[in-house]
């Protein structure tokens, strides 16, 4: 927001606050945007994107407007302060459909995990059971 004020979207909804009472004791981390996609991959998710901020201004309307007229209902795993300040800087706004398929949506934490869980079973789990059946 400018100063020492942030905007966030929590289960409480849209709240703004002075960075010291968000940050609660915890270290402030830095999200990068504009990362090369070899930064992207290597890095852990949640730490950096390719997607480039919009200036300053456009990012704090963005975050003023949501905190008047909200930013529908949090989801932990669909919708939720990671999808909000994606959209706040790069005006970026992953939407979700009803049918619950594929991972647009989701968390980039969580769609890591899911990202995780078919490699492992798709490539992995092959060669384990492979090895364990040659003599």
């Amino acid at each position: 927001m400018g100063g020492d004020r942030v905007v966030h979207f929590t289960r409480d909804g849209m709240l703004s606050s002075s960075l010291e009472d968000f940050l609660d004791g915890t270290k402030l981390r830095r999200y990068r945007y504009d990362s090369k996609p070899a930064s992207v991959i290597i890095k852990l998710r949640g730490t950096c994107t390719t997607a480039v901020s919009d200036d300053e201004d456009t990012v704090i309307h963005r975050a003023n407007y949501l905190l008047e007229n909200g930013f529908g209902r949090y989801n932990l795993l669909k919708k939720n302060c990671e999808n909000f300040a994606t959209y706040c800087k790069t005006g970026l706004l992953v939407v979700k459909d009803d049918d619950n398929e594929g991972m647009a949506g989701l968390s980039a934490q969580v769609a890591s995990v899911q990202c995780k869980v078919v490699v492992i079973t798709t490539f992995a789990v092959p060669f384990i059971i492979m090895g364990a059946v040659e003599v």
